[in-house]
């Protein structure tokens, strides 16, 4: 079954599960080593409060057994099981049951929480059982979220970013390091010479264990040395190199311990490694994205890169499950939404209740296109005029703008066309038009 008919099966579920008592629903609650299970029909309610489920292979398939039993005894035409996502405990029994053909459906955490405060007067309890039932009972209010397969590619996509999110946050925690611990008392002086902190000059400072009390002491010809066998007087490396042999002289900062040496040695080799590791994940997600017409033409798009992409391409995974832009703008969380009571009437506030990777990369890219494209920056400064060019004004109008890009990724996507800046000025539907390109 292709993923169009999969997501239309999902809006029939949604809509006919809270009156078809042809539904066996079955929620379960998971763990790390065992699950409990609910059985539950609309016209019956519960069939079997609690059955527990062993993760190994011997119990998964007792537990379809009893599936075939219940649903053999009762007469029910279709199976709904919904799981509420726990880490990764969830994954192993829910793609065994789908192998199996069973229909698969999510619940949201947040949903699952507020709902429990709703059953016995708020006096529900928490305990296995009792949350299995919290799962079945928003799955009989049609609380349901659609589920996505883990063998497919945008899920494998999905990992590599993940991971790169971890190696990144790995990146950012070394350069703090390097400002706070290294640099901050053995040469001060620094900071405002080396703006990007994993540059490989930084790395050759920390690899030689170079202090401002050692490089005040070293001729500065032999300190250029150490950086590269020959530099052109007229560079900007010869420059900044010579600014800090220079603010070695006068610098404040301490004489460096061997223990700090040992440190700057380890950072520099973390470093190294972090960010060939992140350059190997950037080059297989590359892979991904440009190995479909569709996603390539994504990169025409002023400031999507390989990052940008990969996270469209996870997210989404095939356009046309999506009919309407603004489903992949409340998908990223940029939906806007304000609280009123009476007459009072609160700011506009993007939701934020969507994919938050998504959302940062739509964000990121955003900031680079306004930086770096001409006729992106030009139109953005013309826009931020108009409103009144206030902070707050500003932060508004990037939204706005990330707003208009995955309108434009839309478009691509759905029409196979590169970017056009008019697509920024023409409602989705329309038909695309092509004439100047930012």
């Amino acid at each position: 079954m292709d993923s169009i008919s999969k997501k239309a099966q999902f809006c029939q579920v949604k809509q006919g599960i809270k009156r078809d008592n042809g539904y066996l629903l079955i929620s379960i609650d998971v763990s790390k080593k065992s699950s409990t299970a609910c059985f539950y029909n609309i016209e019956k309610e519960i069939l079997l409060k609690k059955y527990l489920i062993r993760h190994d292979i011997e119990n998964f398939q007792r537990f379809v057994c009893k599936i075939e039993q219940i649903m053999e005894t009762n007469n029910f035409r279709d199976v709904i099981v919904g799981v509420e996502p726990t880490a990764n405990y969830h994954k192993p029994i829910s793609e065994y049951l789908r192998n199996k053909n069973y229909f698969m459906v999510y619940v949201s955490s947040v949903a699952a929480k507020s709902n429990r405060r709703t059953i016995d007067g708020g006096r529900w309890g928490k305990n296995d059982p009792r949350d299995a039932y919290n799962v079945v009972d928003l799955m009989r209010q049609g609380k349901i979220f659609y589920y996505r397969d883990e063998n497919t590619q945008s899920m494998n996509i999905r990992k590599y970013l993940l991971l790169r999110q971890r190696l990144t946050k790995t990146k950012n925690s070394l350069k703090t390091r390097i400002r706070n611990n290294i640099w901050a008392c053995y040469f001060p002086e620094l900071c405002p010479l080396f703006k990007n902190v994993e540059s490989p000059d930084v790395l050759t400072l920390l690899e030689h264990g170079l202090s401002s009390q050692t490089i005040k002491n070293m001729d500065y010809s032999l300190f250029a040395h150490l950086f590269a066998a020959r530099i052109k007087p007229t560079s900007k490396q010869h420059s900044r190199l010579s600014q800090v042999w220079q603010s070695a002289k006068t610098s404040i900062g301490l004489p460096m311990p061997s223990s700090a040496i040992f440190e700057g040695k380890l950072i520099a080799r973390d470093m190294q490694r972090t960010q060939k590791d992140i350059a190997e994940i950037d080059k297989i997600l590359s892979h991904y994205c440009t190995e479909n017409d569709v996603f390539r033409n994504l990169f025409s798009i002023p400031g999507f890169g390989v990052f940008t992409t990969s996270v469209l391409k996870s997210v989404i995974a095939d356009i046309n499950t999506f009919s309407h832009h603004r489903q992949l703008v409340k998908l990223a969380g940029l939906d806007i939404e304000t609280m009123t009571s009476g007459e009072f009437a609160g700011k506009e506030k993007i939701s934020k209740k969507g994919n938050s990777l998504l959302r940062f990369a739509l964000c990121h890219a955003t900031n680079v296109a306004i930086s770096k494209n001409k006729v992106i920056g030009q139109m953005f400064q013309e826009k931020l005029k108009e409103h009144g060019n206030s902070k707050e004004a500003k932060a508004k109008l990037k939204i706005k703008f990330a707003e208009k890009f995955l309108r434009a990724a839309f478009v691509i996507l759905k029409h196979n066309v590169p970017f056009n800046i008019n697509i920024f000025n023409v409602p989705v539907d329309d038909p695309v038009p092509h004439s100047v390109r930012a």
